[in-house]
C-alpha cells in the first residue's frame, strides 16, 4: 500500500520553507515523519533527508533533480543524502510503501 506524507523542510539559506512543519503522531494516516536539512546551500554539504517510520513500513520513495529513490525502512528509521548541487528544492514529497508492495 502506498501512504502519502507530509514532510518538514529546512534550510539555511535565504529561501523559505516550502511548507509548514507537519506534527503528527505515527498512524495509518502518518505514517512517517521526515526532515530534510540543506544547512549551506549549493554546494556544500549535501542535503539530507531523515525520519522515523511506524511498524510495517518498509521503504520511503520520492525524486530528486527528476531521480526516483527508494530507500529503505531499517528499525523504523531512514535517511538519504542527496548531492552538493542539490538544495531541499530539489526533493519531491516523501510517500511511505507498506510491507512488500
Amino acid at each position: 500500500m502506498i501512504l502519502g506524507i507530509e514532510q518538514t523542510y529546512s534550510s539555511s539559506t535565504s529561501q523559505p520553507n516550502r511548507r509548514a512543519p507537519a506534527r503528527y503522531p505515527l498512524s495509518q494516516t502518518h505514517p512517517i515523519t521526515t526532515t530534510l536539512t540543506d544547512p549551506d546551500g549549493i554546494g556544500g554539504v549535501p542535503p539530507v533527508i531523515y525520519g522515523v517510520a511506524r511498524d510495517g513500513i518498509t521503504a520511503v520513495l520520492f525524486t530528486v533533480s527528476g531521480r526516483p529513490v527508494n530507500v529503505p525502512v531499517r528499525d523504523n528509521f531512514f535517511a538519504y543524502e542527496g548531492r552538493p548541487f542539490e538544495t531541499v528544492f530539489s526533493f519531491s514529497a516523501v510517500t511511505a510503501l507498506e510491507g512488500g508492495e
